[in-house]
């Protein structure tokens, strides 16, 4: 962090952030979620990074979500923080506990683990082997062995799933075509499909 720090002032570490945000890409139905969030007063998208809050500011705008995603984390050391596992996790207990949120975390590597343990419903983003957490297989299996409950999207939907030897539901995020009654969202929805073990 602080080689960044010490090489560039603002103007380039807001240029080099943004060199970093083209080369993202938003999981299809990752962005199609948040866009359906972004339609309802009463649902809110909070990003918790342990990388720099300006990059992913960066994608978000990029995706026309950054009015509608609020990012939470530390771009440069004056900042004064930085968000770690414990941090994120203390943000989801908060939400819940303080402002009587009802918290779906979703989280792809080991420091996220403390997060989906304490929210509602823990989603865990399993993405392409060759890119993915190595150690989040093995952190991932203790968690569910001590307690968590938690369900996988998979990214792409032919990327293998994780935690092999444990049960966690796989979902997929699709179009809700129920027009529902009164109040019934229908728009986008993580839907289970099947108990992988």
């Amino acid at each position: 962090m602080l080689l960044y720090e010490q090489a560039h002032d603002d103007y380039a570490f807001d240029e080099l952030c943004g060199k970093v945000a083209e080369s993202v890409v938003l999981y299809p139905d990752i962005l199609a979620l948040l866009q359906e969030v972004s339609k309802h007063d009463h649902v809110m998208a909070v990003g918790f990074t342990s990388g720099l809050k300006r990059v992913w500011e960066k994608v978000l705008a990029k995706a026309g979500l950054s009015e509608e995603v609020e990012v939470i984390g530390g771009n440069r050391v004056t900042d004064g923080y930085v968000v770690t596992g414990v941090v994120k996790a203390a943000l989801v207990s908060h939400l819940r506990d303080n402002r009587n949120a009802h918290v779906i975390a979703f989280g792809d590597s080991p420091p996220n683990l403390r997060m989906l343990e304490d929210a509602d419903e823990a989603v865990v983003v399993v993405g392409d082997e060759n890119t993915r957490s190595k150690s989040m297989e093995v952190e991932l299996a203790k968690a569910i062995k001590s307690g968590l409950k938690a369900r996988q999207v998979i990214f792409p939907p032919d990327a293998a799933s994780r935690a092999k030897g444990v049960s966690l539901v796989a979902l997929r995020v699709s179009k809700n075509k129920h027009a529902g009654r009164g109040g019934t969202d229908t728009g986008n929805k993580l839907f289970n499909t099947t108990f992988l073990a």
